[in-house]
């Protein structure tokens, strides 16, 4: 299988989400990131923890990345996370993807071999795949007496702090906090947002669970 190593690059900021997801962040300036975000349970079978190294390799032909744990410094990127939950992620600048623009936090399939994790590419990281563009509202679907019901996440009003932030910050911030015991100061942490920004967006974000379990209740 030809793996191809991805180098660590100058300027590049490291930081972390929850679930096994991969996106595509578009800075204003600077090279754009790949995130790949290891969930809890999944960080703690592997033994997996910030400030340890994983070495990062890409068979882009495949559609797969490897992760492998090791402490040689150049050839390796740092695990970020927070203090409240093992969840970990990593993030680097594969060169020479051509993925247009922003892409938000996908799932994908992934298995652990020979200690290490393998990872598939989401379809927009594919060279023959199209990039596919973020929905302006994410489906939530829930399970009533037998029968699957399918709504709307709540639409982000004009004023709300959640306007302001990229889709795909915006969508992390909001899993963050349904998965884990996450407030403002773990989201300043993880963003690099000032500390003020950080409680407005996330009582913004407590504000639609708020509402969407008043819906769910009625």
């Amino acid at each position: 299988m030809p793996w191809t190593d991805i180098l660590p690059q100058r300027g590049v900021r490291i930081s972390a989400a929850p679930g096994v997801t991969v996106s595509w962040r578009v800075k204003t300036k600077g090279t754009p990131i790949m995130a790949v975000t290891i969930g809890a349970e999944l960080a703690t079978s592997l033994g997996w923890a910030a400030k340890q190294r994983v070495r990062v390799r890409m068979d882009r032909a495949a559609g797969l990345l490897r992760f492998d744990r090791t402490d040689d410094l150049a050839r390796s990127f740092a695990l970020h996370g927070t203090k409240t939950t093992p969840v970990v992620a990593v993030n680097f600048s594969p060169p020479n993807m051509g993925v247009d623009g922003q892409q938000k936090a996908t799932p994908v399939q992934h298995r652990v071999e020979d200690g290490g994790l393998t990872v598939e590419l989401p379809g927009w990281a594919r060279p023959a795949a199209a990039p596919v563009p973020a929905p302006k509202t994410a489906p939530i679907t829930e399970r009533v007496t037998g029968k699957t019901l399918v709504k709307s996440a709540p639409a982000v009003q004009p004023d709300s702090p959640l306007a302001a932030l990229p889709p795909d910050d915006a969508e992390e911030a909001r899993q963050m906090m349904r998965n884990g015991k996450v407030g403002a100061r773990d989201l300043a942490e993880y963003f690099g947002w000032p500390q003020e920004q950080s409680i407005k967006v996330a009582a913004a974000i407590r504000d639609e669970m708020a509402a969407r379990a008043r819906g769910t209740a009625a």
